[in-house]
């Protein structure tokens, strides 16, 4: 057969199966391709409308996609998968597992994370409560100490008494009366007598000169409020034991006369005798501020000669 017979026999079986003769054999060939499509179609409509499958684990899910749809029935035109094709799928589904797993694994591993974090936020908040509550319990505790020192220094502290009396020939401190004095004769001079009270030693004593104020009922009431303490310079070295004093002398001497004395009855004059004393304790912490305790009396003209001083100038402090 030489190239002229192939050509027409070529020519020949053109003209026996036109371009749409040979899709509808091609077609006849493989008569179950529309229908596999059609189902792979049907499953995939199927998987989309049906919710369980977004519901299953990936896993799951990818393996029902690959036995639906059975590609290694279809790749290179073979009717079942080779030994290669069923490998790379155990392979893909062991390397899936291994992954779940190890997902599962750090999953539960942040879990401990967690749960150990909030028990280390607990331990620090309760850490943190119970430095709080020895705090509380230590300035508790530090201010009893200070309520009990305050205490027991004002309890045991010193205490000086400020009293006046008239000064005789024989006698430091006497309750004479006025009267008396003018018909015996005798001047008026005023001694203040200071006495340690307390339980414990006063230090660092410092003292004024006792004052006297004589002047007109209203004048010397009102020199007297206004009388500022002038104490004697020199560092206080003076200390005074428990139940024991000391003398503070008048630098004042008064002659008293009928006329006098009858302006002091009648209120048309006054005297007024004034003194300070400032003191410290012996304990420590040492005190920012000295105790003072601060004296005034009235001379009366009948009856006890001193009485009560109306203004503020009386205090132990």
């Amino acid at each position: 057969m030489n190239s002229d017979d192939i050509s027409k026999t070529t020519d020949s079986t053109n003209q026996e199966h036109p371009p749409e003769n040979r899709k509808q054999h091609s077609e006849q060939e493989r008569p179950g391709e529309s229908t596999k499509r059609a189902a792979n179609n049907d499953q995939a409509n199927t998987s989309k409308n049906d919710p369980s499958e977004h519901r299953l684990p990936l896993l799951v899910r990818i393996l029902r996609v690959l036995w639906r749809r059975r590609k290694w029935r279809i790749i290179g035109g073979q009717q079942g998968a080779s030994w290669a094709e069923i490998s790379i799928v155990i392979l893909t589904g062991g390397i899936l597992l291994v992954g779940y797993g190890q997902y599962k694994v750090y999953k539960r591993q942040a879990g401990l994370m967690q749960d150990s974090l909030g028990q280390t936020e607990r331990s620090v908040i309760l850490n943190m409560g119970q430095i709080a509550i020895a705090n509380r319990n230590a300035k508790t505790a530090e201010d009893t100490l200070n309520a009990q020192q305050m205490q027991f220094r004002m309890e045991q502290r010193p205490y000086i008494w400020l009293s006046p009396g008239i000064a005789t020939h024989d006698q430091g401190m006497t309750n004479i009366m006025l009267p008396d004095l003018l018909s015996k004769n005798l001047p008026l001079a005023i001694n203040v007598q200071a006495f340690n009270g307390g339980h414990s030693p006063a230090v660092d004593v410092r003292v004024t000169k006792v004052v006297l104020i004589v002047d007109t009922a209203e004048r010397a009431k009102r020199r007297a409020e206004n009388y500022v303490a002038e104490f004697i310079p020199g560092k206080g070295e003076v200390d005074i034991a428990p139940n024991t004093g000391f003398t503070l002398g008048s630098p004042e001497i008064r002659t008293i006369t009928q006329e006098g004395l009858t302006d002091l009855q009648k209120d048309r004059m006054r005297i007024y005798v004034l003194a300070r004393v400032q003191y410290r304790d012996i304990f420590s912490p040492p005190q920012t501020a000295a105790y003072e305790t601060a004296f005034c009396a009235r001379v009366n003209g009948s009856g006890m000669p001193f009485g009560g001083c109306d203004i503020s100038q009386s205090w132990i402090k």
